[in-house]
């Protein structure tokens, strides 16, 4: 691949949270929504329900989002999740208030 081809993105940390797989019901359950909308309100309420700190940011239901996930060891089957939404060419950061 050449450098002609290969694309730089920013992104925007929107939430840090740990889970646990089996009290949260898979975290990963936003992929599954009905709709986009539905997928957006699924990560605002585990954003707000397990969040470490609020970043300021929030979803919204045109955002292109990317979780990393990683197991977390304070409790079994635990998991840290850091979600960040990629902004949109030129965009300097979004500051939204949570709810």
């Amino acid at each position: 691949m050449d450098n002609e081809q290969i694309k730089k993105y920013s992104y925007d940390v929107v939430a840090v949270y740990m889970t646990n797989i089996v009290k949260s019901g898979g975290y990963y359950n936003y992929l599954h929504g009905n709709t986009r909308e539905e997928q957006t309100e699924y990560l605002q309420d585990k954003m707000a329900a397990y969040h470490l700190y609020d970043t300021g940011l929030t979803v919204a239901k045109e955002d292109e989002l990317l979780s990393l996930s990683t197991c977390e060891y304070s409790s079994t089957n635990g998991r840290l999740i850091v979600l960040v939404r990629r902004r949109c060419a030129n965009e300097k950061k979004r500051i939204q208030k949570s709810r």
